[in-house]
């Protein structure tokens, strides 16, 4: 089975597949506006240029504007970072900063805004949402246990966990005068669970049920 993967160039996309051991070239797409930071899903990619993002029907080569990264008014002393994140159920998460907060709104494969949008009141310095290591069994389940929480760094340091299909925030976790002492930087998703910079890791974080995929029952006759 064939893989494919995008090379960003330039002012340009470059599509790769390999398949036994050979690398063969497929196609450029022109990218007039070039690409700062990009996410791929199936056969779309969502791109973030200096100062939109866009999703990118990599099939038909057709690019569908979005959001710009800032609708500030005035520009900011600190350049807003892009963030991206693929979502199941063929979605993205882009963030987009308003000059007193930060949007995050969830765009469909064919650049459509579907649900609600999330709040920030400071732009994330990073974003994350775990993996599923059921995926590949399960291809119809959820993109990550986690879901539908979306986690964000804040620029104090604290950790804020949104509902993807609520908007609400469900929980913060402030950061600890140790951490506040030095400037963290990204989020990770890791199987096991999350790293917390906070003293009160112990009391934020708790168990909690998880609805499971119920199998087909077997009849024997």
């Amino acid at each position: 089975m064939p893989v494919e993967f995008t090379v960003v160039k330039r002012q340009s996309l470059a599509m790769f597949s390999v398949r036994d051991n050979r690398l063969t070239y497929q196609k450029d797409i022109p990218l007039p506006s070039g690409a700062s930071f990009a996410k791929r899903s199936g056969s779309t990619l969502c791109i973030a240029d200096r100062e939109n993002y866009c999703v990118v029907d990599l099939e038909k080569a057709v690019s569908i504007p979005l959001i710009p990264i800032s609708q500030a008014m005035d520009p900011t002393p600190i350049p807003i970072a892009p963030h991206i994140l693929v979502c199941p159920h063929n979605e993205y998460l882009v963030l987009s900063w308003t000059g007193t907060g930060t949007i995050g709104v969830f765009i469909t494969d064919d650049g459509m805004p579907t649900r609600g949008t999330l709040q920030f009141d400071s732009h994330p310095d990073s974003i994350c949402m775990s993996n599923n290591p059921w995926r590949p069994r399960y291809p119809n389940s959820f993109a990550g246990l986690d879901w539908p929480y979306v986690v964000a760094l804040l620029p104090d340091n604290s950790i804020e966990v949104h509902s993807a299909e609520t908007q609400t925030i469900i929980q913060r976790v402030p950061a600890s005068e140790e951490v506040n002492e030095r400037r963290l930087g990204l989020l990770h998703a890791v199987a096991g669970g999350y790293l917390v910079p906070s003293s009160e890791s112990s009391t934020k974080l708790a168990k909690t049920s998880v609805k499971l995929l119920r199998s087909k029952a077997t009849v024997v006759v």
